[in-house]
């Protein structure tokens, strides 16, 4: 065989050699790629509910406060918390417990407009994050969620049990820091469980406390 064709021959077997190295890398990458972005979902995912978690909601307030500083936009924090939801667990188990949880998820989630961000902040309390929201849009949105749960019947131990909400919102002021903002909602969830469980309240800038707890939200066996 001619050296000219052997050595043609030569460069085509390593040029197929080098596109298959080649194809090879760009799955490996891409499966890295996938990897990763599981990975990341995973850090930002509740495993129980399969909610967003802390961390997620702790980018969306630290977004929602660069918008915030840039346009001025408006926004506000519900947190929220099962009434009751220790007796559940201490009565019933965790297994019980974590079903309930589940539950409660699935109703905040069908409660939800498409902008509200929900994450579930620990424990038995969610977090929502409300982008374009003042606090007198929150609070509508708090009071649908109430009347949303006061017409649902949960299914606890084989029996079908009402479960009530406490909320608590506060609103992104200027100079107000996204620890501080938390504090306020927080605030206000243990002022609303003070005056009565199955209720909003909100923080009042004016005069920079919780108040206005709104009324309970008459459960439908009261009717």
């Amino acid at each position: 065989m001619p050296d000219e064709v052997r050595t043609e021959i030569n460069d085509r077997d390593d040029y197929a050699e080098k596109v298959a190295e080649l194809e090879h890398a760009r799955l490996v990458i891409a499966e890295q790629q996938q990897r990763l972005l599981l990975s990341q979902a995973e850090a930002r995912t509740d495993a129980l509910t399969g909610l967003f978690n802390r961390r997620a909601m702790n980018d969306w307030l630290d977004h929602s406060l660069k918008r915030y500083r840039l346009y001025g936009e408006a926004y506000s924090l519900m947190l929220i918390d099962i009434d009751d939801f220790k007796l559940i667990n201490d009565d019933l188990g965790h297994v019980e417990g974590d079903r309930v949880l589940q539950q409660v998820a699935e109703v905040l989630v069908a409660s939800l407009k498409p902008q509200h961000q929900l994450a579930r902040y620990g424990g038995d309390e969610f977090s929502i994050v409300l982008p374009a929201s003042d606090i007198s849009v929150a609070q509508v949105s708090g009071m649908q969620f109430l009347e949303s749960f006061a017409k649902h019947s949960f299914g606890i131990e084989n029996q079908l049990r009402q479960i009530t909400l406490t909320i608590g919102i506060a609103q992104q002021t200027e100079n107000l820091e996204k620890l501080e903002l938390i504090k306020r909602a927080d605030a206000c969830l243990i002022a609303a469980k003070s005056a009565g469980k199955n209720r909003c309240c909100y923080f009042d800038h004016g005069i920079g406390l919780p108040v206005a707890a709104l009324p309970a939200v008459i459960s439908v066996e009261n009717r």
